[in-house]
């Protein structure tokens, strides 16, 4: 409840401190783009467009494993309601909307869908300018409200309920988050390193993150999750004049790590918290250098911890990959 009272101060924070600045020399607009407060490259499930091929191991349908290699595809958009830009702040208000899915892309016979995400939401976000020689800026977002629901591909399902060990659970759940960034990337160009940290929590934690049907679990006993709260922290370094590096071509270091929930369907306490780290190594392209935005992005990608598809929450994943991010 803690986490609830600080999100509601937050919002207040944000409107109230957009008042103040209105007096100033301003600019209202409605359903412009903003440029700040974006999600970083490492972020597991964001409104990024990106494309990734990663080696990893243990999916299976049929109770046959379904290769090595696999396909996440993320699509994402950010729709703008409205924004305000004064001389000392802005501030923006906008609807995120995003797909990731997990697809068994190279296996021979019908590359089934193994799991989709879906999530949206409604956001605020806004910016301050600093004086500080090392802290730029300083920007705050907060989604008061957002659902993720998330759907067990159908030819896994079917498959699936041929065998005694198989189950469906149906991950769907409303939250909340509170994130601040230290030199928010895209508004600053040149040499930089980013550090952001937020939480998300249930706005229900009594219904949990899922609900299940016992014809689906095939009479098995499931137990609710009883924690509600996620944590992580994400950093960031560009570097635009090293030999390695340009302001064409910009080296770039993303990591994330998140404390997120390992569900425990057959477990009747607690779950257990666990780390999982996320890194990107590699270049965005941006045209105009250092006068303008990255276009897209390549990447070599490592990741260890939790499943992070769907119900698959309760398993480990790691694995090595390559990803292509479009910025738009």
């Amino acid at each position: 409840m803690k986490l609830k009272g600080l999100l509601i101060a937050s919002i207040l924070f944000l409107i109230k401190t957009n008042f103040l600045f209105s007096q100033q020399s301003f600019k209202n607009q409605l359903f412009q783009k903003r440029t700040y407060f974006k999600p970083m490259v490492s972020e597991i499930s964001s409104t990024l467009n990106k494309v990734s091929v990663i080696a990893a191991s243990g999916f299976k349908k049929d109770n046959k494993d379904l290769g090595k290699i696999l396909s996440e595809v993320h699509l994402g958009a950010e729709f703008p309601i409205y924004s305000y830009k004064g001389s000392k702040s802005s501030f923006s208000i906008f609807v995120p909307v995003s797909l990731h899915v997990l697809w068994a892309t190279f296996e021979p016979k019908t590359a089934p869908i193994v799991n989709n995400d879906y999530r949206f939401g409604f956001s605020l976000a806004y910016l301050k300018p600093l004086t500080s020689n090392y802290l730029k800026n300083v920007s705050i977002k907060a989604i008061p409200f957002a659902h993720e629901s998330t759907h067990l591909g159908d030819e896994i399902t079917i498959a699936g309920l041929e065998f005694d060990q198989f189950y469906r659970i149906n991950v769907s759940y409303e939250y909340y988050e509170l994130a601040i960034t230290l030199n928010d990337p895209d508004t600053l160009k040149g040499n930089l390193f980013t550090i952001r940290a937020g939480l998300m929590g249930l706005i229900n934690p009594i219904k949990g993150y899922y609900s299940w049907s016992d014809v689906e679990t095939q009479g098995k006993d499931i137990f609710p999750t009883e924690r509600w709260a996620e944590y992580y922290l994400q950093l960031q370094y560009r570097n635009t004049t090293a030999f390695y590096s340009s302001a064409r071509m910009q080296f770039v270091w993303s990591f994330e790590a998140r404390n997120r929930i390992r569900y425990d369907y057959l477990i009747d306490k607690s779950e257990s918290y666990f780390w999982c780290f996320n890194n990107y190594f590699g270049y965005n392209y941006s045209p105009n250098g250092n006068e303008g935005q990255p276009t897209f992005g390549s990447f070599f990608v490592l990741y260890r911890g939790l499943n992070f598809n769907g119900q698959l929450r309760n398993s480990r994943l790691n694995y090595v990959g390559y990803s292509m991010v479009v910025y738009i």
